[in-house]
């Protein structure tokens, strides 16, 4: 062999062991990457999980467990155009079956994306495949929602929605506003804690505040924080309602359970001599232990009044349920489940109700409807 082709032989053995090296080195960096997110989706932190899957599968698509996970964090954070795009895929590309709840979680991902027709087909597809208890109920409720949708997607009412503009909407979200009067609205907000600050480089932390704002001839004025003494320093205040003179307040404050909301409890707090009360976190009937109350509206009644809220605790029909307690003489009366004409297998929120017309106004993903959560009515009273 001469010293020539020698060189060439050992020049090519060391790029082949540098390659080795290389493959190595990176096929350990992505099982690592891939169990830092899939530990990440455990704890419900889907968002970081995403990036990290996402560019993992930049290197990769055809990787059908990254590509898999990679659609549910999509489908969790409300993408539904990656979530459909992705669990596609992996319907695809799964000859064996591997990840058999695929097709139902791509028919949902098209339903919220308002292709029923293909919707239909998954999760019928699922259906023939053999589906788990849980998911074939669903599966078989979601194509009967979904022809409900293909019969009735152009029915509409007379009904104009306006956006409301900045400083109201942000890119963050605002909900549950509260009209107190004419000119003063107060609502809830969930935003980044640094903004355009030299803090947000290392860190995305996010909370929740109640915030109030007026409306005058210039517009709507930079929304505040409605009450230091209401939020008390907790970084996940919300979901406020009040009383008939608005001298009671009841709203919900989270914990933050290593990065994810939750254990939201339901308080009160009155206001006298021109302050707020230190919130009270109400009896462990509305507010059971290591589950979520929240969302409370209240209404009042001739002799006494009503709190309606949101939970997860034991005894209800579904994940979510709406619940109420009778408030009489200051004294809370037992609680009590709205019972399965509204409460689902699925979730039933936000719970709003209409004294004077007697309708409970409420969102729900488990009646017939278009798509993840649609805004259902009931006429009736309590649980009736």
């Amino acid at each position: 062999m001469s010293k020539r082709i020698l060189k060439i032989f050992v020049l090519f053995f060391a790029i082949f062991l540098m390659q080795t090296n290389i493959y190595a080195q990176n096929t350990s960096s992505n099982k690592e990457a891939m169990a830092n997110a899939t530990s990440l989706m455990k704890n419900g932190n889907y968002h970081p999980a995403s990036q990290i899957l996402y560019s993992l599968l930049q290197q990769d698509s055809s990787q059908i467990a990254v590509a898999y996970k990679y659609a549910i964090c999509s489908q969790q954070l409300f993408n539904y155009s990656d979530a459909e795009y992705w669990f596609r895929k992996v319907v695809i590309l799964d000859t064996n079956i591997e990840y058999p709840e695929a097709s139902f979680y791509l028919g949902l991902a098209e339903k919220n994306n308002g292709k029923y027709d293909l919707a239909i087909t998954d999760f019928q597809n699922y259906l023939n495949q053999g589906a788990n208890q849980r998911n074939r109920s669903k599966a078989e409720n979601e194509i009967h929602s979904c022809r409900f949708a293909l019969k009735s997607q152009n029915d509409s009412l007379s009904i104009s929605i306006e956006h409301l503009p900045a400083p109201i909407n942000t890119e963050y979200s605002e909900f549950n506003p509260v009209p107190i009067s004419s000119s003063e609205l107060i609502f809830s907000r969930y935003q980044e804690v640094y903004k355009d600050s030299f803090e947000s480089i290392f860190a995305q932390s996010y909370i929740s505040d109640i915030l109030k704002t007026k409306i005058s001839e210039r517009g709507y004025e930079q929304p505040k924080l409605y009450s230091k003494r209401i939020q008390g320093g907790n970084d996940f205040t919300a979901n406020i309602c009040f009383n008939y003179n608005y001298r009671k307040a009841y709203f919900t404050i989270c914990e933050d359970l290593n990065g994810v909301v939750g254990n939201c409890a339901i308080y009160s707090s009155n206001y006298k001599n021109g302050k707020w009360s230190k919130p009270k976190r109400l009896n462990d009937e509305i507010n059971r232990p290591n589950y979520s109350s929240t969302q409370p509206y209240l209404v009042r009644m001739k002799d006494f009044e009503v709190l309606y809220f949101s939970s997860n605790q034991p005894g209800g029909y579904g994940a979510m349920d709406i619940w109420y307690v009778v408030i009489k003489d200051n004294r809370f009366q037992k609680v009590s489940n709205l019972g399965s004409i509204i409460n689902t297998e699925g979730s039933e929120v936000t719970p709003t109700y209409d004294a004077n017309k007697g309708v409970l106004y409420f969102s729900s993903d488990w009646h017939q409807g278009y798509g993840g959560f649609d805004i259902f009515s009931s006429y009736g009273g309590l649980n009736s």
